[in-house]
């Protein structure tokens, strides 16, 4: 994934009583922090004080006059880095009035008694660099959101291999030995042919028939074991990764497979008992379609009842993950167990 950063600016609004503005949001990953202010990303050539005052009018049709810089905070994940500069404002003209779609309400409160659900980053913090909040009430508000974690996440969704399962590439790197080709041909070769066994519509020898007439390869006499002999040997779940699935379950979290399989492979899952670790399991091989097909991911929320954004998809392969994040799934990119629970921690289904 492209590494990024971006500078935002926040404003904290005040008005003649010194009381805040906070804008509700329709939309949050986390409902627990579902009150922020006022926050736009910098663009490129463009000043930050500009960019700000330019934003809050667009959004909320007010003209604001920028009185002193709050304070900075650095937002850093494994791919982007956020730089935040928070800003004390006052209106000049203009009453707040929503013209964004992002946002539910726009509501002054005394610095006390904002509400309890407001953005530990954007509210709580400027507003406890400010001498507004004091230290001991900043810390218990920070502790009951972190310790009340709510979540309009109605399922976890993992793919299978690269994710759930390690391995699988000894399948690959010894189908190049047997065949004496390198794998950028090999990956030519099952770009042709692996898609509809993929989705069940062959079977297994016909996809092996359909390889040598494609390739112009000659099979092996042991070529239905291909895809299972270094499978066997090598795929395995992390211990780690287990445990995860199960604390999830023990929160009540639906847990759902969603993946492209081919058949022996499904089947092996199925023998050793890992897929009995899902409530719901969607195979390609069994569903008749496959990533990136639409088809496959409306099957998904059609059997779950959900939307996309009520699901967090756990996934290893970029490919996909385009199509994924344009439909609006919350999109985790996996790269270990350690940063998967990071991530989930901040959808709020781990503490």
């Amino acid at each position: 994934m492209e590494k990024s950063i971006n500078i935002i600016c926040g404003a904290i609004i005040k008005n003649e009583k010194e009381e805040t503005l906070l804008l509700e949001l329709k939309d949050s990953p986390n409902l627990e922090e579902c009150w922020s202010i006022p926050l736009n990303i910098v663009n490129f050539k463009e000043k930050t004080e500009d960019s700000l005052i330019k934003n809050v009018n667009t959004d909320l049709g007010v003209d604001i006059q920028i009185l002193k810089t709050i304070g900075f905070l650095d937002e850093i994940e494994e791919n982007s880095h956020l730089h935040k500069i928070y800003f004390l404002c006052r209106i000049k003209e203009g009453a707040p009035k929503i013209n964004n779609e992002k946002y539910k309400s726009a509501r002054w409160f005394v610095a006390g008694e904002v509400p309890e659900y407001s953005s530990i980053n954007d509210v709580l913090l400027p507003l406890y660099l400010l001498r507004d909040i004091h230290v001991d009430n900043y810390n218990k508000r920070v502790d009951f959101i972190r310790n009340n974690k709510k979540s309009n996440i109605k399922a976890v969704v993992f793919d299978n291999g690269g994710v759930l399962i390690s391995g699988d590439r000894f399948v690959s790197e010894n189908m190049c030995k047997v065949f004496n080709i390198p794998m950028e041909r090999l990956s030519e070769i099952l770009k042709k042919t692996l898609p509809e066994f993929q989705k069940g519509k062959i079977s297994h020898e016909s996809f092996w028939k359909i390889f040598s007439e494609v390739s112009g390869l000659n099979l092996p006499s042991n070529y239905l074991d291909l895809w299972t002999i270094d499978f066997h040997k090598e795929a395995h779940v992390d211990d780690e990764m287990i445990e995860l699935i199960k604390e999830l379950k023990r929160k009540n979290m639906p847990i759902i497979m969603h993946s492209n399989t081919i058949p022996p492979h499904s089947d092996f899952m199925w023998r050793v008992g890992v897929f009995k670790e899902f409530d719901v399991v969607f195979n390609s091989c069994d569903m008749n379609e496959r990533k990136p097909d639409p088809e496959f991911y409306d099957k998904l929320f059609s059997k779950l009842n959900c939307k996309p954004e009520e699901l967090i998809y756990i996934e290893d392969n970029q490919e996909f993950m385009e199509y994924q994040r344009k439909i609006g799934l919350n999109l985790i990119s996996f790269k270990s167990v350690k940063q998967l629970k990071l991530e989930l921690k901040k959808y709020g289904v781990l503490n």
